[in-house]
C-alpha cells in the first residue's frame, strides 16, 4: 500500500456514501455512479467523481476524490492522482482506455449528428403552391364598371414535423400602382422562404391604377393606393376566415413588401380596418406614409423597415419620417439605413450585414420576435434522440473500457 493510501483513513475527510457493489465503483451523492476519471466534469456545487475502492485504498470523500485527480494538472491528472492512491498499472491502462473511449465517441457525435433547424426561423420544408385563388372582389371602372375577382398564390409548409397551428405572413408586391402582379420575382422569394420556415404565406394582385377603382383620392395614384389598401386588408380578412383550413394562427398574421407594396402595408397595419384586418407584424422595404404618419398609435403593430439613402422614387426622408411618427407613438420599431443604396432593398437582404448577420435574418428574427413565436426546435427529417443515444453508448463504451471489458476491435 502507497504511502497516499495507509495515510488517509476511511471518512477522515468527509462523510461516506454508501459501499459499493462493485469493487471499482461507488455511489455519488445523490445517487448516480461514475467513473474515476478527469473526463467527467463537476455537475452542480457537488464534485460528481465515484468514491472508488481500489487494492488496499479506503473510500475517501468527493473532495479528497477531486484532489486527488487535478492535483497532477494537465492531460496527465488521473495518472498522477492513481499513482499517489498506489494503483496498479492495470487499473492506469484501463483509465486511460477509458478517457481514450469516450472522447473518440463524443467526437463521433458532434461530426455525425445532423444540424437541427429551428422553427420559423431556418428554411426547412417543402412548399405546396395553390395559385389563383380569388380572395376578393373589387369595384372597378375600367374597361366598364364591375367587381373584379382580386386572386392570391398560397405557399404551404410541407414535410415531417410541419406544425398544427403556423403563422401567416401577407406579402405585397411593388410596381408603382401601375404595374407588377403576385408573381413578382421579390414577392414569390419572400412566400417560398417563408413558407419553407413554417408560415402559411399569401403573394397577393389587388387594384392598379389601370383598374380605375371608384375610391376616394385626389389623383389615380391616390386613388389607387387606397383601393390597394383595402384589397390586402381583404387579404387578412380572408386569412382569417380560412385559419381552420390551413392551420393558420389568427393571432399571428404579419404583412409587408417593397416599394408599392410596403406602403400598402402601412396603411393596412395603421389605418382603421377593424378587428379582421388587424397585423402583428409589419415589414416595409423601401415604404412610407406619405404624409398619414399620424395613424400610427401605441402600441399598434411592430415594425422593422429598411431604406437606402439614395432612393430617388421614395425618398429616404420618407422612410424616416414614419420611423419618427412610431418612435413618438410609440410602437416597437427597428430601422435599418443603407448608405448609397437606391430603391433596389430587395437586392440587398442577402449580401448586406448588420451586426455579422444579414438584412434577410434580420428581417426573419424580428417577425419572429413581434408574433411571439414561442423557441422550438424540430428534427431535420424524422432525426429524433440522435444526440442522447450518442451520449450514452459513449459512456457504456468508457465504463465497459475501464472494467477491462472486450470491445469490438479491442485486444482488452
Amino acid at each position: 500500500m502507497s504511502e497516499a493510501a495507509s495515510s488517509i483513513a476511511p471518512n477522515e475527510l468527509g462523510p461516506s456514501y454508501g459501499t459499493s457493489r462493485d469493487p471499482e465503483y461507488a455511489p455519488v451523492a445523490p445517487g448516480g455512479w461514475f467513473l474515476v476519471t478527469d473526463v467527467l466534469a463537476p455537475l452542480g456545487d457537488r464534485y460528481h467523481a465515484a468514491h472508488h475502492r481500489y487494492p488496499g485504498l479506503p473510500y475517501h470523500s468527493l473532495p479528497e476524490v477531486h484532489r486527488r485527480l487535478v492535483a497532477g494538472g494537465g492531460d496527465d491528472a488521473v495518472y498522477h492522482a492513481t499513482f499517489r492512491a498506489g494503483l496498479s498499472g492495470a487499473l492506469l491502462e484501463r483509465l486511460r482506455r477509458a478517457k481514450a473511449v469516450m472522447l473518440a465517441a463524443l467526437v463521433l457525435c458532434v461530426t455525425s449528428e445532423p444540424a437541427r433547424a429551428q422553427l420559423y426561423i431556418d428554411q426547412q420544408f417543402g412548399v405546396s403552391v395553390s395559385s389563383d385563388i380569388v380572395y376578393t372582389t373589387g369595384a372597378v371602372q375600367f374597361p366598364f364598371s364591375f367587381d373584379k375577382n382580386l386572386e392570391l398564390d398560397l405557399y404551404e409548409p410541407t414535410g415531417v414535423g410541419v406544425p398544427a397551428l403556423k403563422p401567416g405572413f401577407v406579402f405585397v408586391h411593388g410596381g408603382g400602382f401601375v404595374s407588377g402582379s403576385k408573381t413578382n420575382a421579390t414577392v414569390v422569394s419572400l412566400a417560398d422562404a417563408y413558407a419553407q420556415r413554417g408560415y402559411v404565406t399569401v403573394s397577393i394582385d389587388y387594384r392598379m391604377v389601370a383598374d380605375d377603382p371608384p375610391t376616394p383620392g385626389v389623383t389615380p395614384v391616390d386613388r389607387a393606393t387606397n383601393a390597394a389598401i383595402d384589397d390586402a386588408a381583404n387579404a387578412v380578412r380572408w386569412m382569417r376566415a380560412n385559419a381552420v383550413s390551413y392551420g393558420i394562427d389568427p393571432d399571428r398574421i404579419a404583412i409587408g413588401g417593397h416599394s408599392a407594396g410596403a406602403i400598402v402595408s402601412l396603411g393596412v397595419a395603421y389605418a382603421e380596418h377593424g378587428a379582421m384586418a388587424e397585423v402583428q407584424a409589419v415589414m416595409s422595404l423601401s415604404g412610407a406614409m406619405y404624409g398619414q404618419e399620424s395613424l400610427i398609435d401605441a402600441g399598434e403593430a411592430p415594425l422593422i423597415m429598411i431604406h437606402g439613402t439614395d432612393d430617388l422614387i421614395v425618398p429616404y426622408a420618407l422612410g424616416l419620417a414614419v420611423q419618427a411618427a412610431a418612435l413618438l407613438a410609440p410602437i416597437q420599431i427597428e430601422f435599418h439605413t443603407l448608405s448609397g443604396v437606391d430603391h433596389d432593398v430587395p437586392a440587398q437582404l442577402d449580401s448586406w450585414l448588420v451586426d455579422g448577420v444579414t438584412l434577410a435574418v434580420k428581417i426573419g428574427d424580428f417577425v419572429y420576435q413581434a408574433l411571439g413565436l414561442a423557441p422550438a426546435a424540430v428534427p431535420v427529417a424524422g432525426h429524433m434522440g440522435g444526440a442522447a443515444l450518442c451520449l450514452i453508448l459513449a459512456a457504456v463504451g468508457a465504463a465497459a473500457t475501464a472494467k477491462g471489458a472486450s470491445l469490438p476491435g479491442s485486444d482488452a
